[in-house]
């Protein structure tokens, strides 16, 4: 039998960790990370960002994608939707203006459904 150890992370503040024989998710643990439903995934160049988080969005058609900026509060400090191919895209969000801070971003498609969400880190 193989050990796997869980570990539960918010803002990149290890709260739980734990031994299972059989996980349901394996998430990678190290940056860039890889989140998302099916195939759609999103990697980030990385966590810790200072003027843009640059970030690799897969989709399995072309669709709309609007990107949520969200502080550690839950409001929604930024939006934007552009116009995204089938396959790998290259996006990038602007967060110069936004204080230094910890951020999910939230990826939604045409029909409002979130396809993947992640964490930064403003420096």
């Amino acid at each position: 039998m193989n050990r796997t150890f869980i570990a539960v992370t918010v803002f990149g503040i290890v709260f739980a960790c734990s031994e299972v024989e059989e996980p349901a998710v394996v998430a990678k643990s190290s940056v860039p990370m890889e989140l998302g439903l099916n195939s759609v995934g999103i990697k980030l160049e990385s966590n810790f960002v200072t003027n843009e988080a640059k970030m690799n969005v897969r989709l399995d058609a072309a669709d709309k994608v609007t990107i949520k900026i969200v502080d550690i509060a839950g409001k929604v400090v930024s939006s934007e939707t552009v116009d995204a191919k089938e396959g790998d895209n290259i996006l990038k969000v602007y967060t110069k203006a936004l204080p230094r801070s910890s951020y999910e971003l939230h990826l939604y498609n045409s029909n409002n459904k979130q396809i993947g969400k992640t964490v930064i880190n403003l420096l």
